[in-house]
């Protein structure tokens, strides 16, 4: 049961979350978390967890909770008072993995010369010339010229730029925020 006043409400903590398959929240105990601002008197217990981490709200009255809309939620980095250092910003995501409710990353990314692995395209073509079997020269040559050279050559750019999917294999379900 997910109704206030016991059964399973009461085994997930005030600001706890949990996956939700239906449509619409099952009581007032239990918020989508979309970003919206809540009354700091209604949701006492849940401002007392959250404050103003994810938004002041209007300021004096209400406060935000958490926009999960088209996002996936990860460990905060330095939970337990050490950092793991595993999401840390070396590729400009833009996302600091110490700092709760931080957000970050991209719908879309476009590859960068940089984040290619090292790679080259070179030909080169290898040639000899010299006087024929009869010792008559090829046209252009005096009997006898001999010599040897290469010549190189550079391929043309493929590909089209466009962005590539980065989301891993997904199944879009709502969130449920334990309000009270």
């Amino acid at each position: 049961m997910l109704g206030a006043g016991g059964g399973f409400s009461s085994a997930i903590p005030i600001g706890g979350l949990i996956d939700y398959g239906g449509t619409s929240a099952p009581d007032t105990c239990w918020v989508f978390p979309y970003g919206e601002a809540l009354s700091r008197t209604t949701y006492a217990a849940l401002f007392a967890v959250l404050s103003t981490t994810y938004g002041v709200g209007d300021g004096s009255t209400t406060f935000n909770v958490m926009d999960l809309r088209g996002r996936v939620t990860a460990g905060q980095d330095d939970m337990g008072g050490t950092s793991a250092n595993r999401l840390i910003d070396t590729g400009g995501f833009s996302l600091n993995g110490d700092t709760l409710g931080d957000t970050g990353g991209a719908e879309t990314h476009t590859l960068t010369e940089a984040e290619m692995p090292s790679h080259t395209h070179s030909i080169t073509k290898s040639f000899w010339h010299g006087t024929n079997g009869d010792g008559t020269a090829h046209p252009g040559w005096s009997d006898g010229d001999t010599g040897g050279g290469s010549v190189a050559f550079t391929t043309t750019s493929a590909g089209g730029d466009d962005p590539h999917d980065i989301v891993q294999p997904t199944i879009i379900l709502n969130k449920l925020l334990r309000a009270c």
